[in-house]
């Protein structure tokens, strides 16, 4: 079951990516090279927790999950930042794709936290 609940989350998790990829191709090169680099500091923390929640369910390792649900306040200050700052700096028609690019990069991390659960519910199988 606890598998199940992991392929699950994965999958979640890979549809994000492929909306975070149509989204990309939507704003094209509307957004700033400030803009940009925020989104790629979120990217790069959620690429982390999801290879992180990965190895942690694969090697059952409670503290490697605990570092991902850690790093999930990270994301949330992030994806908050990109909001409040976007609105003054991201042009017009690419507001709708940024949003849903920071979006996704998001639920992206919170799938990686739930596999990260699924790791600790492993660990005690």
């Amino acid at each position: 079951v606890v598998r199940m609940m992991a392929v699950k989350d994965l999958c979640r998790s890979a549809y994000y990516a492929y909306r975070v990829a149509q989204h990309v191709t939507e704003a094209e090169d509307r957004l700033g090279s400030g803009t940009v680099s925020a989104v790629e500091k979120m990217a790069r923390t959620t690429a982390w927790m999801q290879q992180n929640a990965f190895d942690a369910f694969m090697k059952k390792d409670l503290g490697l999950a605990s570092s991902v649900i850690d790093r999930m306040d990270e994301v949330r200050k992030l994806y908050e930042t990109l909001f409040v700052s976007s609105e003054r700096s991201v042009k017009a028609g690419a507001f709708l794709p940024f949003s849903l690019i920071v979006r996704d990069i998001r639920g992206i991390a919170g799938y990686a936290v739930a596999l990260a659960d699924d790791a600790v519910l492993a660990a005690f199988n």
